[in-house]
This record gives structure tokens, sequence and C-alpha cells, in this order.
């Protein structure tokens, strides 16, 4: 890990015999092991040491590698500071014949042993080896990267610590565990086991006094825990994908001969057989999750134990509502391992389990499986299905009290009725099937009045806004003719005995008290200052999980616990970050105004993970803006103040929730929504007056409601629209400038030569080929000069300087470049001619044309057209344009912004052929028609508007790893684009000068406008030498490896249109991308009252904006002044759009509340307006 430095010898911490385990440790015996340490460290101490230095470097042990051959490395636990015991688990004592006595009867060993600060004597740790596919990708070598196995005891339990420490397969992780994970697992792993899950078990957990770093820094702890055995798929997977078959059997073997004794070795069909196994054993599993309500989070290949034990409690959830597709991992958006898909996932990762076993069955594992082989294996894995729904309508009858002898059609009449009603309703799972146990009481007492008031409290624990009339109707219909006549089918008459003892059977079948994930963040957040609380609700969890009567200590706890979820814990997902610090704000609120809050009981800083909190919570948030309240709000302990401090939590109230605003700014809904007043729909005014939470007028007045499209992003439409017709009026009108320039300049050379070689007595040439940069190709314009001196001698060849490849010799190039030598020993340097001319015309003659050099007064010089009239108004509007577009940020998102910008083409291509005399054709009217559709799609599915950021914030996006290679990736583009250009245009101006062929004995005549060019300069000073290296440009350094490159070739033709386009639209892009933030400062200075310019990194990110729009504008320019505008400005659009699009969403993730169906219609919208975008391209096949 970066950062981390070794030791040269490894201590070893000392041994203790507090507990009498007895260790058997088979896996390190009969498997093959690491072997960069082969020797178990403690057997390199003398035999009379008990602890100590060992001679093997720290790295050995804690460094991350790679490691083949073995399934296992030796581990040494990380010393942690002050561990303190907070839970031992009674019943997971029991697996290995401890009591909780043993743990508490001197708890500060206890503590060091089962946080790995002491060794148990025979404990030889070591860390397993294994692979994995995790979210459907291949991860090659995974490993416990953060547990430590510490032996098998009697053979029975293979005992684990989480969070003891690096091993060789952290990887780029610490090896640490933080409470609130640590926390939840120990919780978990026991109450899936009282609900009847098969799963592994949990033995004690330990906080320690050490910081974690994960988003902000963290307490850690170290929970041990428990299993059979901790050999998972990814195990078999690993040396199955290095080819190392004889690893792959050697573990099978170990497996069935441990823990499937039951199978017979009857050659490799044992392999089949022990895939079999494993089928049943999982789907068992998965039947029990669906059923229980439990989703895991991170189904990946090495989570899945051959055991069929659920083991890795990482981002899990009971389900609250009843949803199918609930996903209980925030960095799961695609669902993949969402609710109702657990059981297509775990027949997935079985598919890759049978691969390596599949390899067993034979002689020759190297060979594909014989077609025998697979058809068993398919056999095995097609038997998932069936396993998995009989053992799941097995579970789900017993949960309605069905018997299993009318068990043909329950599942298709009885039960998944049910389950719609429930996902109509989108009703509390937990709750509605514990309050099923007493429905069959009212139908036996025909209670009509009761139902009712049952189906009134099932709508008390349902969405509101899915609750109707029907659906009540619906559910007493279900209850009356679907499950009354079942039941009666089954008991024959229900009567008042049968239907209690039917509800007595139900109550073990459905748990009154869940680990739901507001349960666990409420344990996590009272443990830190009530570490009794932990077992409390341990005990609760498991030995009363299924009863309505608990001991008298627990009953506060039994009570809040199973009633309804409160506001704050609505829809709270694990791993889900604060993305404002209205969240964190919010999540704080919203606990203080719950009434069932034991606010005493909740130190400051302990609300609940902070790590979980970014970007503006971290910053302090809202709390530090003005107008915090200061006192708790009503229902909470009013004498109690609020701290402002950086450490709070996300979880704000989702939409249709009850909400509350405070001082006009801070309120209590998520990201991306906003609490609407009962007098307006619009989130409220930052202006409004400070209001007091005791105002009941002020407070509770609305419901969270999204900030998905509404006024605000309408407005940035509109902005967006004009702004962008303005800017390509502007962009048109500076055009049309160039074009008149470049159409003087032209006439003015063609006569400033025509009246040299009048005055010269040369008779009339055919006409010349003078090759410039105009309407967006090289095109040939014949000028003929009229003479009077027969007979018309060889054409002179004229190279016009108002071409740019030809005019980067000359010093008044976008390159400044100052010197060019001609090519070979035949051709003088043009370095001859001089330096006192900025813009001259060459003629290159034959000497017997030309006796004296030249000096002719030459017309006036054309004024450059940035000192036209035309082209400054052309400037001012297209500054204008991108004021107005600039605004518009601050309204709509910036990935909405760049592709509706796009149908400002239209207005191109109406002022393009009016001011440039370009043609429209039937591509360009087709682009048009496409661009806008596309952003019609795109308006409809753009994202979410965000609130202004701080500074700080904008720091921390801009340190964010996907920024930093955004940004790294444009400036590497503007970089090769930048020398593509100077290097196609040198190559130009070599081609030039090498198709004119001078002799020793020609003479070369230069001229120009002013005054005459003397055929050869004075020698240059060191000094004059010196200034001029300095102010060339560095690339002059590698002109003569540049090879000579033909006007006509294709990366004249195609590449420095697109190129001169794609560096203006890149420089716009960042332009954008700081405009933006810089608005955002703007907007929180002004209506805030938070000045976000005091620091100097304001000021930077104002010249970094400026610097990239004249950039912007000069490249765009540079464009301009060579092809057609309605070229540069298609090409120009789609290029920022593109990258606009991926800059809103690395930079400001704008894509974050994005469902897929959206993401797929946004990104089509986008498409289509490319599609437009390349049809207005077509005119480069007609350069």
């Amino acid at each position: 890990m970066s950062g981390t430095s070794f030791s040269q010898t490894t201590k070893l911490p000392p041994t203790t015999a507090s507990f009498p385990l007895q260790f058997d440790d088979s896996f390190t015996r009969d498997l093959p092991g690491d072997l960069v340490v082969p020797t178990a460290p403690y057997d390199l101490l003398p035999a009379d040491s008990e602890g100590g230095e060992i001679p093997v470097p720290q790295t050995k042990f804690r460094a991350s590698r790679q490691v083949r051959g073995a399934l296992w490395s030796w581990a040494v636990p990380t010393q942690h500071e002050n561990p303190k015991l907070v839970g031992v688990c009674p019943s997971g004592a029991q697996l290995l014949g401890l009591t909780s006595d043993d743990f508490w009867r001197d708890p500060l060993v206890a503590a060091a042993v089962w946080s790995g600060n002491l060794r148990l004597s025979g404990s030889h740790p070591w860390a397993h080896c294994y692979g994995g596919h995790q979210f459907g990708v291949w991860a090659d070598q995974l490993g416990d990267g953060r547990a430590i196995s510490l032996g098998q005891v009697n053979g029975s339990w293979e005992v684990q610590l989480k969070g003891a420490g690096r091993t060789p397969y952290s990887r780029f992780a610490d090896g640490y565990a933080v409470r609130r994970s640590s926390v939840r697992e120990y919780l978990a792993a026991e109450h899936m086991c009282a609900l009847g899950v098969p799963t592994s078990r949990s033995l004690s957990l330990v906080f320690t006094d050490r910081v974690v770093e994960r988003e902000e820094p963290e307490l850690g702890a170290v929970v041990t825990r428990l299993a059979p055995s901790w050999v998972r798929f990814g195990s078999f997977e690993l040396p199955a994908s290095r080819g190392d078959f004889s690893l792959v059997r050697k573990l099978a073997d170990y497996v069935i001969r441990h823990h499937f004794a039951e199978l017979a070795f009857d050659g490799s069909g044992v392999y089949i057989q022990l895939l079999q196994a494993v089928v049943e054993r999982t789907a068992a599993m998965v039947a029990a999750w669906q059923a229980a309500g439990f989703c895991h989070g991170v189904m990946n290949t090495d989570n899945m134990s051959v055991l069929g034990l659920t083991i890795d409690y990482g981002p899990y959830a009971f389900l609250d509502a009843y949803d199918p597709d609930f996903i209980c991992n925030h960095s799961d958006p695609a669902g993949r391992y969402a609710f109702s898909e657990q059981p297509r996932v775990a027949l997935w990762n079985l598919v890759k389990l049978a691969g390596p076993l599949s390899r067993l069955v034979g002689q020759n594992p190297d060979e594909d499986a014989s077609p025998e082989t697979l058809e068993a294996i398919t056999k095995a894995l097609n038997s998932f299905g069936a396993m998995f729904s009989s053992k799941y309508a097995e579970l789900m009858r017993r949960k309605l009290g069905l018997a299993s002898e009318n068990d043909s059609d329950d599942m298709a009449t009885v039960v998944q009725p049910l389950l719609d009603l429930l996902e109509r309703g989108h009703t509390d799972y937990p709750f509605a099937m514990r309050a099923l146990c007493d429905v069959p009481l009212l139908l036996a007492r025909n209670d009509t009045m009761g139902l009712d008031q049952h189906i009134d409290a099932l709508a008390a624990r349902s969405d509101c806004t899915r609750v109707s009339k029907e659906w009540r109707d619906d559910m007493r219909t279900f209850f009356v003719d679907v499950y009354g006549p079942r039941l009666t089918k089954q008991e024959g008459v229900i009567d008042e005995g049968s239907a209690l003892a039917l509800g007595v059977g139900m109550r073990l079948a459905n748990p009154r008290h869940v680990l739901r994930n507001w349960v666990a963040q409420d344990i996590i957040d009272r443990g830190d200052s009530d570490a009794a609380s932990i077992d409390q609700a341990l005990e609760l969890l498991t030995t009363h999980a299924f009863d309505d009567a608990v001991p008298e200590h627990l009953k506060a706890m039994a009570e809040r616990y199973a009633g309804p979820v409160p506001k704050w814990g609505e829809g709270l997902q694990c791993s889900e970050l604060c993305f404002t610090a209205h969240d964190c704000a919010a999540f704080q609120l919203s606990r203080r105004w719950a009434p069932d809050t034991n606010a005493s009981a909740i130190e400051e800083g302990a609300w609940c993970a902070p790590e979980f909190c970014t970007l503006e919570s971290s910053c302090g948030g809202a709390w530090t803006l003005e107008g915090a309240p200061a006192n708790a709000p009503p229902g909470a302990n009013s004498a109690r103040p609020i701290v402002n401090g950086s450490i709070s939590c996300c979880g704000g109230f989702l939409p249709a929730s009850q909400c509350g605003i405070y001082g006009g700014s801070v309120d209590t809904c998520s990201s991306g929504y906003t609490c609407a007043t009962t007098a307006s729909a619009a989130a409220p005014s930052r202006s409004s007056t400070e209001k007091t939470l005791t105002d009941p007028s002020t407070t509770l007045l609305g419901r969270c409601a999204s900030q998905e499209p509404h006024q605000q992003v309408w407005i940035g439409v509109l902005l967006v629209l004009i702004g962008g017709a303005t800017l390509n009026v502007g962009l048109n009108i500076q055009k049309y400038a160039f074009r008149k320039r470049q159409e003087k300049a032209a006439a003015d050379a063609a006569a400033a030569a025509a009246a040299a070689q009048a005055k010269h007595g040369l008779s009339p040439t055919q006409p010349s080929d003078v090759f410039f940069y105009s309407s967006g190709a090289l095109h040939t314009a014949r000028k003929t000069a009229v003479a009077t001196t027969p007979p018309p001698p060889p054409p002179p060849f004229v190279v016009d300087t108002n071409d740019a490849a030809t005019r980067n010799c000359f010093g008044d190039d976008i390159f400044e470049m100052t010197d060019c030598n001609a090519r070979g020993s035949t051709r003088r340097p043009l370095s001859t001619l001089g330096t006192n001319t900025r813009r001259p015309s060459l003629s290159i003659m034959p000497p017997q044309q030309i006796m004296q050099p030249v000096s002719t007064p030459a017309p006036p010089q054309s004024k450059t057209p940035f000192s036209s009239p035309v082209w400054i108004v052309g400037l001012v509007i297209f500054i204008l344009g991108n004021v107005v577009n600039f605004i518009a940020l601050q309204f709509a998102p910036q990935s909405l912004v760049a592709p509706l910008g796009a149908v400002s083409l239209v207005t191109n291509v109406i002022i393009a052929p009016l001011l440039n005399d370009e043609k429209i054709s039937l591509f360009d009217v087709g682009g048009i028609v496409l661009i806008i559709a596309g952003c019609a799609v795109v308006v409809v599915f753009s994202g979410i508007v965000q609130q202004d950021y701080r500074l700080c914030v904008l720091i921390q996006l801009l340190k964010a790893k996907p920024t930093v290679i955004y940004l790294c990736l444009i400036f590497a583009l503007i970089l090769a684009i930048y020398i593509f250009l100077w290097t196609v245009e040198r190559g130009v101006t070599h081609y030039l000068l090498e198709h004119q062929q001078l002799g020793d004995s020609d003479t070369l005549t230069v001229v120009h406008t002013h005054e005459t060019i003397p055929t050869q300069s004075p020698p240059a000073t060191w000094l004059q030498k010196t200034t001029r290296f300095l102010l060339q440009n560095p690339l002059l350094l590698f002109d003569r490896h540049v090879r000579p490159i033909s006007p006509t070739s294709r990366h004249v033709q195609y590449g420095l249109p697109l190129a001169y386009a794609s560096l203006g639209s890149l420089m716009a892009t960042l332009t954008t991308l700081f405009a933006k933030s810089l608005v955002n400062l703007l907007s929180v200075s002004i209506f805030d009252h938070d000045n976000q310019f005091t620091s100097f990194i304001t000021w930077g990110i104002l010249l970094v904006t400026a610097f990239t729009a004249a950039s912007q504008v000069y490249w765009i320019n540079q464009g301009l002044q060579r092809y057609d505008a309605l070229l540069q400005v298609p090409v120009f659009y789609v290029v920022w759009t593109v990258f606009d699009i991926i800059g809103g969403g690395v930079y400001f993730n704008e894509f974050k509340m994005f469902t897929t169906v959206k993401y797929v219609l946004f990104a089509v919208g986008v498409a289509i307006i490319f599609s437009g975008v390349g049809l207005l391209s077509n005119r480069l096949k007609r350069l």
C-alpha cells in the first residue's frame, strides 16, 4: 500500500492460554501453502519463547503480491490500540465450547485475544487465497485482504478475525474494518441464524482506537466470525484460471473429505456429486433469503460459500417495503444484485464453479469436458430451479400457515397474489407477514370490522401514494375469497381453536423484530456511547426475534424496532453517499424531530457513519450557513444545543415524505429533491427570512418533490437556445470579415505582382496559380496580368502568403515562426531575404528575366481582420452568446446545455448562406431536422439541476480521480492536435519550397507592399540569435524532421479543418467546466451571502475561465479564416457536446439520479443529434 514501510523483521504477538481451545488445522496441513514463508511464524521462535521477533521481513506477511500454486499464506495480525470488548455472542461461544463468562471474566485479555494483539496457544494464523467474478467481471486474485483465520477449533469451526490487518491479499486496502461494518456483520450473522437461514456465525466484537481512513476518518473494530470452512466458489476459480487443475483437485478432495463426507469417492464422478450438493445447498440458502426478505447486495463469486452459507455481510438489507426490484447496495445502480435477481445470480455463480469442477472429470484436465460430463453438469445446474422453487414454496407456505399436502397450486393461487398486493402498495413486508398471523382468527370469527382495521394497519405501513380504495378492496377480496377458503380446505372448519393454533405456528415463521437497515444504523449510533446496547440488540434479534413478550430491559427497544420505519430510515441504503450538505442536515434534523428519539442516548458525532458524507457535507455544509438552528426541534431534547461540526450523515427524506425548511436554505429532503411548500410547489427562496422550528406554520409544510425538469430547467433551455443562436450569428459575422479580407488581400497580391512585371518589361504571363485557404478548402484562384511585351516567357510561380502554410515562414502565423530554411543544397536559405517585413509575396523568376533587384512601391496594406469594425461586432456578439450560455448553466445541468446547444446550428444554416455565400444542401436540411428531434429527446430525459457548490466542494470535485483523468485527457488531446496542426502546416511549407527548385544562378525576388526587401541580411549578433531562439516556437527544433506534405493530401483537406474546429471545441469544454464553477461561486456569494472570493483559488478559477475563453475565441477564428462556417461550426459543436456531457457526468455527477431507461433514452437523443451533425459535416466530401 502506498506510503507503507515494512521492517526487515516481524514481531509476533505474545501467546496466551486464556481460552482453552484445541486447534486442528487440517486446511493448512493438507493443502499447499505459500512458499514465500514456508514455515509457520511461531515455529521460527525458540522452543521456550511465547513471542518476539523473527528474521522474516514484514513484506512477506503484509505486502500485496501474487501467490501461485497455493491456497493460503501465513499471516500475522496487526497490533491495535486500546482494544475494548463490546460484544460476545453466547451461542457463538457455545459452538467453541466456551461461555460468555469466559470472555467477560477478564475483558482486557479477551479484547487483546480477539483483536489479534495476543495469540492463542496452538494457533497458527493464515489467510485464504482465492479469486472471483465481481459484478460479472473476472477480478483475478483477491483473497482474504482483511480477514485472518486463527485456526480450526476441534476441526469443526474455522475462527476468523475480520479487520485484523494486512495480508498478501490486501491489494490497495489497509486490512482494517470500521465499527459500522463490524457491528452490522456481528448482528446479521446471528440474526440470520435465528431466522433459520444458513449462515456463518459471530463470536465477539472488539472496538479499537485505530483511526481508519475511509471517506472520512473512522474508528476501527475487529469482529470474530465462525464457519465450518471459508472456502468459496472463487477458491476453485483462481487456480483453474491459471491452469493449475492439480490444485483444484486437491481442494475439491479436501472439501469432500471434510464437509461432504456423504459423497462416495467413486472416481471422477464424485466431482459431479460435489457440484450437485453445492447446487442443493445454494438453492436452499437463496430460497431462505427470498422468504426472509433478505438482500445480500454483493453476490460476487468470492462471496459465495461452497457450503451454502451466507457469508461476507457487506451492504446487505432486509426489505422494508416489498419491492422485488429493491437494491440494497448503492454501488449497484444497474441492479445486478437486486432482491428479485438473487436466484438468477446464484445460478450464474454456480455455472462459474462448474467450470473448474468439470475439468476434474476424466483423465486429462487440459482437455475439454466430454459430452457425457457436460450433460451431467448441465443436469446438476438445471436442478437448481426446481430445488429453489420447492424450498421457497415450503418456506412461504409455512409463513402463511399452509399445510404442505395441499401445495400444488399454493404459490400461484395464494402466495404470489399476496406478494403482488404488497408490491402494489409498497407495503412493509416484515410487518405484513407478521400481521398475517392474526388473520386466521379474524376469519374464524367472521370479524368484518377487525379485518377492515387489519387492512387499515397494512395501508398505514404502505406508500400512501400507492394505496387506493381499489387496493383495499383487492386486499379484502384476497383474505375473504382466496386465503380463507384455502385455510378452510386445509383445516376443514376454521374455529377459534384451530385459528389460534395456526397463528402460533405462523408466528414462529414470521419474526416480529427484523434487522432492517435503519435498525442497524440506530444500533451503530447508540453503540459508541452505550456499548451494552449492542448485545441487548443482539439478544432481541436472536433469542426474542419471534416474541411479542420480551424481558423488561428490552421492552423499549422492542417497541421501537417493531414500530414503523422512521422518516429518516426510509430507503436508507448501505454505502449511500451524501452529495450535498442538505442531505446531512436533513438526516440530523429528521432524527431530532422524531418524537421517539432518545436524545439523551445520542452523543455528538455519533449520528451515523461519517465516511458516507462527502463533498459539501465534509466541508461543514449546511450547519455553517447563516441561520443554522441553535436548538433541537420539537420532539427531541429541547435543552440540548446542536453543535456545529463536520460529522454528520446522509439519508434525507424521499419523494412525498413530509418535510421542513429552515432559514430558507436548509430543508430535510435528500439530494435531488426539494421541499415544496403548501403555497407553492417550487423550492423555497434563498432569501426567505429566518423562521423558527417551533412555528408550526413554517415546519413540515409540504412534501419532498423531485427537482427533475421543472421551471428552472426550462429557463436554462430557453437561455441555451438564445445564447446558441447569438453565438452563431457572431461566428458568421467574423467569418464574413475574414472572407472580405482574404478577397482583398488576394487582389492586392495579384496587382502587386502584375505591377512588378510591367515595370521590368516582362511579357504577359499566363494565368498564375495562387494558393490560399478560402471557403474551407485549398482552392486555386486564377489571376491574369496584362503585359505589353512579346513573347510570353514561362510563368512565374507565385506563393501568396495569405496561404497559412506559406506564411508560417514569415513570423505572422499562429505559431509565431520567424525562420524557415529551404531544403536541399541547391537552394539558398530564406533567412537571407531579411527580417524587416511582415507579409511578403514571393515570386520566383528565371534569371534571364531579371537584371536588377526589384524595388516597387506597393498598394496600401489591407487592414487585419482584427481591426475591422465588422469583425469586432461579430466578436462582441459571440462573447454575448457565450455569456448567455454561461448563465444557462445556473438553471440547467451541463450535460443538457451541451447537446441542446446544437439546436443553434439552425441559425448557422440560415446565416452562413446569407453572409458568406455558402450553399445549403438537402444533407444540411436533414441534419437540422435530426438535431432538433434529438434535442427534444435530450431535454425530456436530461439530468437534474444540482445545487450551487461552494469552493471546498469544487476542490474536492477537482481532486476526484475521475475528474483528474478527464482533465488529463482534455489536455493531452489539446497538445496532440496542436502538434498535428504545426506538423501539417510545416509539411505543406516544405512541400511548396521543394517544388520551387532554385538553381545556383537563380534570383529570389520578394515583392512587398511597403518597401524593398534586401536580398541579403547583415550578419546577426549573438544577442539577436539568442533572442530569436528564445522567441521562436519550440517545435522549430524538430522542423528538419518534418516531411513535406502535399496541399492536396488528406491531412490537409480533412485533417486541418477537423483539427481547428476540435481545438476550439476542447477549449470551449474547459471554458464551460470552469465557467459553471464560477457561476456556482458567484451564486453562493450573492444569494447565500457567503463570499467565495476570499481565496486565491477562486480567482485562479476566474483567470482560467478567462484564458480558456480567449483561447476558444482564438482557435475558432483561426478555423473560420480558412474554412466554411457550415463545416467549422457543426464540427465544433459535436466535439464540444461529447466532452461537455462527459464533463457534466464526471465532474458534477449529473447522472447520479438516472435510471437505466433514462440513460438509454438520453444516449439515444445524443446519438440522434450526432447523426444530424454528421449530415451537416457531409460537406467535407466536397472539399
